[in-house]
């Protein structure tokens, strides 16, 4: 089975982005105006442990994804550890993945498909 090239129209990367900004501004203006709840609490706690040893261990008792953190650490460390701040990052990450779904998925199983994946 051959993979078809990756062509992005001016059309669907539009539509990307459409959907990746949509989405953006509901769960930023919706969800960001509440106070942290549980797990972004823990989160926020986990980023600011002094040293990266002491994540790992905070980690060992914790089912999250290790990889937000790593990347959360150097996000808030820059960009504080308000609750924006600390939302901030997995809203960007996945708006970028919605638009992902719909570039990578439109060129395998057609527009309607990919819009219907990427909006799921």
């Amino acid at each position: 089975m051959t993979v078809p090239a990756l062509s992005i129209s001016a059309r669907t990367a539009a539509i990307a982005a459409t959907l990746a900004i949509a989405h953006f501004l509901v769960v930023f203006l919706i969800g960001g105006q509440s106070p942290l709840w549980r797990d972004e609490a823990i989160t926020a706690f986990i980023v600011q442990l002094p040293e990266l040893g002491d994540i790992v261990e905070a980690l060992s008792r914790d089912s999250g994804a290790p990889l937000i953190y790593l990347l959360l650490r150097p996000w808030s460390a820059a960009l504080g550890t308000s609750d924006t701040a600390l939302r901030l990052l997995p809203i960007l990450l996945s708006s970028l993945g919605i638009a992902a779904i719909l570039l990578i998925s439109r060129p395998l199983v057609g527009q309607r498909a990919a819009l219907l994946a990427s909006a799921w």
